[in-house]
């Protein structure tokens, strides 16, 4: 982040966002969940970033209803992924709703072909990996992009994106992953076209 490009007390808003976020993932991985993982030498630390609604969620004031981790390669996302939908770590991962039960996830676990929730609202998602630029690349709104990076405790953010979040705007990231039904679950929550 530039601070040069932000205001005062936009700088102090992003710090307060980052510290709820450096928290929420210092608890993450430190909890029971993620505790054999890293005796098997498996680094979360360094193999996930966070992006998504969640950040935007933050700075709205909103608490996030997930927190979508992505991950930096293959490897990770394979090693963690398998971790986690195995069956020693089944109580640590969320109980799919029970009018979707027949339809989605493993067992009655939030495991399906598109991410891995925890039940600390974590979500692991399996369908895409690369680093940030590039996966973010694929987003359809600006207000899904800005990130967050555990291994160096940085928090990603421009001018657009920070605008797109603070004032719920519908600003186009790539026009080809847009999508009617998303465009209407963002409208139905307060935001509006750019």
């Amino acid at each position: 982040m530039d601070i040069s490009s932000f205001t005062p007390e936009q700088v102090k808003h992003i710090k307060d966002v980052k510290q709820v976020i450096s928290a929420h993932t210092k608890n993450m991985l430190s909890s029971r969940v993620f505790e054999k993982m890293s005796l098997s030498y498996i680094d979360l630390k360094n193999s996930v970033f966070l992006t998504g609604g969640a950040i935007a969620s933050l700075l709205q004031n909103e608490a996030p209803k997930d927190w979508d981790w992505y991950f930096n390669n293959y490897g990770a996302q394979q090693d963690i992924g398998t971790y986690l939908a195995g069956q020693d770590q089944q109580e640590y991962i969320k109980d799919v709703d029970e009018k979707y039960k027949e339809v989605l996830g493993i067992n009655g676990k939030m495991i399906t072909s598109n991410a891995i929730t925890t039940i600390t609202n974590d979500s692991f998602i399996t369908m895409i990996f690369g680093e940030p630029d590039w996966v973010k690349a694929t987003f359809d709104y600006v207000h899904t992009t800005p990130h967050y990076s555990p291994a160096q405790d940085l928090l990603f953010i421009s001018p657009k994106q920070y605008y797109a979040c603070t004032h719920k705007k519908l600003i186009v990231n790539n026009p080809a992953s847009v999508r009617t039904w998303r465009t209407e679950k963002f409208l139905s929550r307060g935001y509006t076209n750019a």
